[in-house]
């Protein structure tokens, strides 16, 4: 009897500690601008990070790792956080140091335009919790923090043990189960596009001094690598930035060159003219770079660093594959975003990529006249001539029927990645009169509503997601139209 209840006690102390497990991972937090990069950081082979960025997010939304990997073989990782203080950055190259001996660290200088001797709540948490090492935890949390508000962050629980309601799919594993987060090495992709002027930088003069905590700290990081005979640079990303930050980075600057530091601003016009940075396209919003932009200033980065310091070249090495792979994921990732937001033949034609994507082309009406109307169907070398009404077609370098010719109804249906696909041409008796139905079901989503023209479902099974589903249609001018759905 006594053996039975301490049986029972163990089942139910296991029961209740793998159960309280998993209501901690849920409710804890993840941030992708802090707190998932020093995550997937520690999951790095040791002694593979060459290049270490350290910053805000303008080093993880400006510094692109595809880029530094196609263009220059270079195995680099962001590893920084929202408006991170220069305190933080000091703790995240300590922390950084445990497990790599990069080549080169380069630290982006934004927060010297930030007066604050702490950061706000997000930013602490963002900044702070990630840190596996308890002491170097409990330090950084001392200098980010007031000394009367720093236990709720050594106690987290405190702050997200009552998360319920903020509860969404990115709390649960299975959201980090794709390439994004597989083969993660710091850098996040900002899909918005806002116009701005350029900045008169050339106009601008003066030099102001900055934060005495951020300077004591940006002096500290450079001793620390210099202690640890690791080469460092320091730069500023290009940004809509005013005079006053202007001013500090002068500053900033003379502070590196006590050093000998190599500082690099990239607010210049002839940094401008060198990167091809338009303002009117290439910016997500006043500091950061959109997707467009981040390719441009990180191609001349790449080259910058390769100036100063020669990193090897990892393209092609089995043990640099993750690289390999991050980039793929950010390729296919823009591609998918180029196909959801082509509004026309061109700019779709230009967005599709059969290294990554899935053409299906369900051809329902008007067939001749779309082929006629636009090059668009001749991507990949599809033989347009076998394009006819009514038609479910797979499109690679050819097209393949995937329906049998002779059926009036015909339905095809697959799984791609579990999810539920199929393409249906159904009639029915109605009232005595035959009515077609024409369907083009996803995941339980039906993307034909207009019984015209094609639908171009395109696929992505890198990403394991649907790019988009276009409607190419005759218009009233007799143009080819796209219409997403």
């Amino acid at each position: 009897m006594q053996g039975k209840r301490v049986i029972s006690w163990i089942i139910f102390a296991t029961v209740l500690i793998v159960s309280l497990s998993a209501v901690c991972e849920t409710l804890s937090f993840k941030y992708g601008d802090g707190i998932l990069g020093l995550e997937y950081w520690y999951e790095q082979e040791e002694d593979t990070v060459d290049l270490l960025i350290l910053g805000s997010s303008h080093a993880f939304e400006n510094v692109n790792t595809a880029v530094l990997y196609d263009q220059y073989g270079i195995s680099s990782y962001v590893l920084a956080g929202s408006v991170q203080p220069f305190w933080n950055s000091w703790y995240y190259l300590k922390e950084a140091l445990r497990t790599q001996r990069p080549k080169l660290v380069i630290l982006e200088g934004y927060l010297a335009v930030q007066d604050f001797e702490y950061g706000d709540h997000s930013w602490i948490i963002k900044n702070n919790l990630g840190i596996k090492n308890c002491f170097a935890r409990l330090s950084s949390i001392a200098v980010s923090a007031p000394e009367d508000k720093a236990d709720d962050y050594i106690f987290s629980y405190r702050l997200w043990h009552s998360r319920y309601e903020e509860i969404n799919e990115s709390d649960f594993p299975d959201y980090y189960e794709k390439p994004l987060y597989e083969y993660f090495k710091g850098f996040l992709i900002n899909w918005e596009t806002t116009s701005f002027e350029k900045p008169g930088v050339e106009t601008y003069q003066g030099v102001k001094s900055i934060n005495r905590k951020e300077e004591l700290y940006f002096r500290k990081i450079i001793e620390l690598c210099q202690q640890q005979d690791i080469p460092v640079m320091v730069f500023v990303s290009p940004y809509v930035l005013s005079e006053e930050e202007w001013g500090n980075y002068r500053y900033l600057e003379s502070v590196a060159a006590e050093y000998q530091v190599p500082f690099i601003d990239y607010n210049s016009e002839e940094e401008y003219v060198r990167m091809g940075i338009d303002f009117g396209r290439d910016m997500a919003d006043i500091g950061h770079l959109n997707y467009l932009g981040n390719v441009k200033f990180t191609s001349a980065l790449g080259e910058d660093v390769l100036q100063y310091v020669q990193l090897p070249d990892h393209r092609g090495d089995g043990k640099y594959a993750s690289w390999e792979m991050n980039s793929r994921d950010i390729h296919a990732r823009v591609a998918d975003h180029e196909v959801a937001a082509a509004g026309d033949c061109g700019s779709l034609e230009a967005a599709l990529d059969l290294n990554h994507q899935i053409l299906y082309l369900y051809a329902i009406s008007d067939t001749s006249k779309i082929c006629a109307g636009s090059s668009l169907l001749d991507v990949a070398g599809t033989n347009k001539n076998l394009l006819k009404d009514g038609g479910f077609y797979l499109l690679d370098d050819s097209c393949v029927r995937k329906i049998n010719n002779d059926e009036v109804q015909w339905k095809y249906e697959e799984m791609l990645d579990e999810k539920y696909f199929f393409a249906e041409n159904r009639l029915e008796v109605r009232e005595n009169q035959v009515i077609r139905e024409t369907l083009l079901y996803f995941d339980g989503n039906q993307y034909i509503n207009e019984q015209e023209g094609m639908y171009l479902f395109v696929y992505n099974p890198f990403t394991k997601s649907l790019s988009g589903v276009k409607q190419l249609k005759m218009d009233a001018e007799g143009n080819v139209a796209v219409v997403s759905k």
